[in-house]
């Protein structure tokens, strides 16, 4: 199959699973990464929050968060097919994300919007620029001192981080995975770019989806980055 049919197929596998059973396979999807020594060690999580037809990591984030480690959700910048991440912890702490999600799924969207997460780009609930921005120590141009500030090099105009504490785990989501950590996503790279420019921080690369999106093989380009495992169920 071309990656455009395989995209179609993988969407209507993932779009067949009742709500039901994809809580089910949410949860022992959550207990698998719960249990990855990856996991376990992490001082950062990169995570997702799902699309119709992913996974849901919730507990994860809530888990992670709760442990002490730091959690950060992408950001899909328009137009320019890249994403950043940005720093969640406290609000997976507090309850604010669980409480954004509920809304976010009632498509209470103003109302998610005040616990800090907006409607993004793919329609994805993502968290919005009151959260700091996820910046790895080596890429860091300057940093004020006490590294709570980033300066962009626009005069007056400083962003707000996160440093990203070590090692890292990246949960890729993606339309179909194969046997040999192959990945296709949704056709606009964002996640390939990323990882072109920041996978030595990882200590884990590791694929999420449901079992039905599990492929034999998959087509692959010279730019597409594999993961280094694939959590399903």
């Amino acid at each position: 199959m071309t990656k455009q049919e395989l995209r179609a197929a993988a969407k209507s596998l993932a779009a067949a699973l009742s709500p039901s059973e994809k809580a089910l396979a949410s949860d022992a999807i959550c207990d698998k990464i719960l249990s990855l020594d990856a996991y376990r060690a992490a001082g950062s999580v990169f995570a997702f929050s799902r699309l119709a037809g992913e996974p849901d990591l919730t507990r994860v984030i809530t888990n992670a968060a709760a442990a002490g480690k730091k959690v950060f959700l992408p950001v899909f910048i328009p137009g320019s097919r890249s994403i950043l991440f940005r720093d969640v912890t406290a609000a997976a702490a507090s309850g604010a994300y669980v409480k954004a999600a509920a809304l976010f799924g009632n498509k209470s969207y103003p109302a998610a919007a005040e616990c800090g997460f907006e409607r993004g780009s793919f329609s994805i609930m993502e968290p919005s620029d009151s959260f700091p921005e996820a910046v790895f120590a080596t890429d860091a141009a300057v940093f004020a001192a006490d590294e709570a500030v980033f300066a962009t090099g626009v005069a007056n105009n400083p962003v707000e981080v996160s440093v990203v504490t070590a090692p890292a785990l990246l949960l890729c989501p993606g339309l179909a995975f194969d046997k040999n950590g192959a990945r296709l996503g949704r056709g606009a790279g964002c996640y390939d770019r990323f990882l072109s420019s920041h996978r030595s921080h990882f200590s884990t690369v590791a694929g999420v989806c449901f079992e039905r999106q599990i492929f034999d093989e998959i087509p692959v380009d010279p730019h597409d980055e594999r993961c280094d495992f694939t959590v399903f169920a």
